[in-house]
Formats: structure tokens, sequence, C-alpha cells
């Protein structure tokens, strides 16, 4: 009965980890570094999907609670609905919390820009 050879398992597990020929510790490390990387970039955006979850649940929460609340509270109008909508997007509060930018700091108007380069051509 003919016995085969065993596989290289290193050679195995250096095509799977997608080194070149010459594995060394070097390598592995520049490999394991790169991983990290995408394995903080991944829980970032894990992160990211559930806050934008819970958004938007507390925002159908709001918007029920708005629905069932208004025979109670009277009948409310559209306008009033999508003003009380806007107070809990969290976009808004993310722009109502940001200091406003300085006026030097800002970027000049159309009008501006076309004035300043009509002067640099005279």
């Amino acid at each position: 009965m003919p016995t085969e050879p065993l596989p290289d398992y290193f050679e195995l597990l250096r095509q799977m980890s997608g080194l070149g020929a010459g594995v060394d510790a070097a390598g592995i490390d520049k490999k394991i570094d790169e991983l990290r990387v995408v394995l903080v970039w991944l829980q970032v955006q894990a992160n990211a999907a559930e806050l934008s979850i819970k958004a938007l649940e507390y925002q159908r929460d709001t918007l029920k609670a708005m629905h069932e609340g208004k025979g109670q509270l009277g009948a409310m109008g559209t306008e009033d609905m999508a003003r009380f909508a806007a107070a809990f997007d969290p976009a808004q509060w993310l722009k109502n919390m940001m200091p406003p930018t300085p006026p030097s700091v800002r970027p000049a108007s159309a009008k501006k820009r076309r004035a300043a380069a009509a002067k640099k051509k005279t």
C-alpha cells in the first residue's frame, strides 16, 4: 500500500496568508498591522450603523407618540409636525452644537471672488 507524503502545511499557511515566497517575521507583522487597521475601520463602521439605527428608532418612536397624542393635544398642523420632527433630527443637533465659523475663515462669496479676480487683472 503506497503512502502519500503529508502536505506541506507551512506552504499552505503561506498561500492562505497572502505572504510572498519569503516568509519572515517582518512580513507577518506587516500583515497583522494591516488586518488591525481593517478591524478598526470595520468597528467604526459598525458603530456608525448602530448609531444611525438608534437615531431612526428614536425618530420613529417620537413620531408615533406625536400621532397618538394628536387627539389629546388638539389637531397639529403639518407645519407644527414638521417643526416638531425637525427638533429631533440628530443632524440638526450637531449643526447647532458647532460654533459659528468666524468671518475670517468663511469662504468668500462668488461675487467677492469675481471682484477680487477682476481687481487682479487690472
